[in-house]
């Protein structure tokens, strides 16, 4: 058995034309072999961990965290990001690239929102027990984790195990 050089199907040795999608089988290699996934898997199980607690997080605040319209926005927000990176990493263990796009997004907006928070609502939000340092600080280590999960997800080892 071989595979397919556009779809990667698996096909007799003497099959001219995929059966899958049609692609023309005599004058071309076959695809490598994909590489080990093992690091791709680890990254989308810490992705979907990290968003299943910020699910449960914004389940169970969801209504005691109301100051005002702006504060409920942000929690909604953060529900709809967490739910994209776990779509992005879910897909991603199904190797479509189609989630590396997604959780890409999810990931951008991740960032913006917690620089809006740190910076944009600095003045609302400091009071005794929160000041304004341990917010831009929560900001640069969220950065540096939602840049260094993107960096990773981008890298080819694991770009080229989606398709």
């Amino acid at each position: 058995m071989k595979t397919c050089i556009k779809c990667g199907h698996a096909i007799s040795e003497n099959t001219e034309y995929c059966p899958s999608c049609g692609a023309d089988q005599r004058f071309a290699k076959s695809l490598p072999e994909r590489k080990d996934d093992t690091f791709l898997k680890v990254l989308c199980i810490l992705t979907i961990t990290g968003a299943s607690i910020s699910l449960l997080s914004a389940a169970l605040t969801m209504g005691e965290i109301a100051i005002d319209n702006v504060f409920r926005i942000l929690q909604i927000l953060a529900v709809l990001v967490a739910i994209g990176k776990m779509t992005g990493a879910i897909l991603m263990l199904q190797k479509r690239l189609t989630g590396l796009y997604i959780y890409t997004v999810a990931a951008v907006t991740n960032i913006g929102l917690s620089a809006w928070t740190a910076f944009g609502m600095a003045s609302i939000a400091t009071t005794e027990s929160l000041p304004e340092g341990l917010l831009v600080l929560s900001f640069i280590f969220a950065l540096a984790i939602s840049v260094a999960f993107l960096v990773m997800y981008w890298l080819k080892v694991n770009r080229g195990q989606l398709s």
